[in-house]
């Protein structure tokens, strides 16, 4: 009932207030005890016998941060950028190398199947990796070699 489990609750608050009391008390004569022993002087002799600190080092001084290369911005700029940039500039390369050797004059069906590989290894393959980056930036280069490898198949087949 209520009556009862209010009557608990004072029992048990009243002992927690004991144990408090109690720890304090305890606390206090260990503090005093610690006093007790600092406050004892150490013997001459014991003083002697004790070997000196060694004394600190002065730090040296860090040396001056060296200036930054102009072209140190670039170059996390174009590793950052490489994984998606690679497949298209290597598609572009491809369709490039494949007009200035006249291999394009397929007929229409040959030329739209040429065309999707192209698109899919190359802007895809770039998509891609650029969602890899994102989210499993581990996998990035992994999927710009395999878009670069199916370019290189592409190529084999159509140049030759």
């Amino acid at each position: 009932t209520g009556i009862e489990r209010a009557i608990l609750e004072e029992r048990l608050a009243a002992e927690r207030a004991a144990a408090i009391v109690a720890a304090e008390a305890e606390r206090l004569a260990a503090a005093a005890a610690a006093r007790e022993a600092a406050a004892q002087t150490v013997e001459p002799a014991e003083a002697e016998a004790r070997p000196a600190r060694r004394e600190r080092r002065p730090r040296r001084a860090k040396p001056e941060a060296r200036p930054v290369r102009s072209w140190a911005p670039l170059r996390g700029l174009a590793s950052r950028y490489a994984v998606a940039a690679l497949p298209v500039l290597a598609a572009a390369a491809l369709w490039l190398a494949a007009l200035a050797a006249g291999r394009l004059q397929l007929p229409d069906v040959q030329m739209r199947a040429l065309a999707l590989a192209v698109v899919l290894a190359g802007p895809g393959g770039a998509l891609a990796a650029a969602g890899a980056r994102a989210w499993f930036p581990r996998l990035a280069w992994l999927v710009t070699l395999t878009a670069l490898l199916a370019l290189s198949l592409i190529g084999t087949a159509l140049l030759g």
